[in-house]
């Protein structure tokens, strides 16, 4: 069936470790037939919304520490680097976060002294963006002159140059709005799996965001799923 979590993600769906009921990996780097349960989705969420400001506009320094890396770690992401150097020289490219299989692979990317040498052994690249900021399009905002997901499909691009097609998945999120971008989709920029976590949980004072993000991907949304999963660019 198109547009599912694994033809997104190239059958591989532990990339793509959001909290719906379960996901069933296909790919040959990982154990066959391994199933993923997830839990449910609201006590899930809610455990991490509760404490966090939703109602002001944390900095992105907040929104990564005290919603987004407790969001990873709880599907399972314990092992990761942050801002590691996509350029031998310079840091232009600099994704917020890089995720691993598990601490051997971790261990074998720091015996490479060069930051950009380590994304060959992870699995997926994470840029992370402050709450409430728009994933399509650039805020106005100083600093924020590039739309986040022109900057992830940049990354994309270049980590897989780096690891000569190794790895190929990028999570792009505001605490809010969950992205799963695969390298090999046939349109990057359309083709990505999202969860809506702050409106399927109701959130005020999302509900704004979410409608203009729904304007910008032209309203293609799962009917199936609700406005809060959606299959963009199928």
């Amino acid at each position: 069936m198109r547009g599912t979590v694994e033809e997104i993600s190239g059958g591989y769906s532990k990339a793509a470790r959001f909290p719906a009921t379960s996901c069933r990996n296909r790919s040959p780097a990982y154990p066959a037939g391994r199933t993923l349960m997830m839990p449910p989705l609201k006590p899930f969420a809610w455990i991490f919304f509760d404490r966090f400001p939703t109602a002001q506009f944390p900095n992105e320094s907040q929104t990564e520490d005290d919603l987004i890396w407790p969001i990873l770690t709880r599907l399972g992401w314990t092992e990761s680097l942050r801002q590691q150097n996509l350029a031998p020289r310079r840091r232009e490219d600099v994704p917020d976060g890089l995720l691993f299989e598990d601490d051997a692979a971790k261990r074998q990317a720091n015996t490479f002294p060069q930051e950009w040498r380590r994304y060959e052994f992870g699995l997926a690249v994470v840029e992370s963006k402050r709450w409430r900021r728009p994933l399509n399009r650039r805020s106005g905002q100083r600093g924020e002159e590039t739309a986040p997901s022109t900057q992830m499909l940049r990354y994309l691009r270049r980590v897989e140059d780096l690891t000569t097609g190794k790895l190929r998945r990028g999570i792009l999120t505001n605490g809010g709005q969950w992205r799963l971008y695969y390298q090999g989709a046939r349109s990057v920029s359309e083709q990505f799996f999202e969860i809506d976590l702050a409106r399927a949980l109701a959130i005020s004072g999302h509900d704004d965001a979410s409608v203009a993000a729904d304007a910008e991907d032209g309203g293609r949304a799962d009917s199936r799923r609700g406005s809060a999963f959606r299959r963009c660019g199928y």
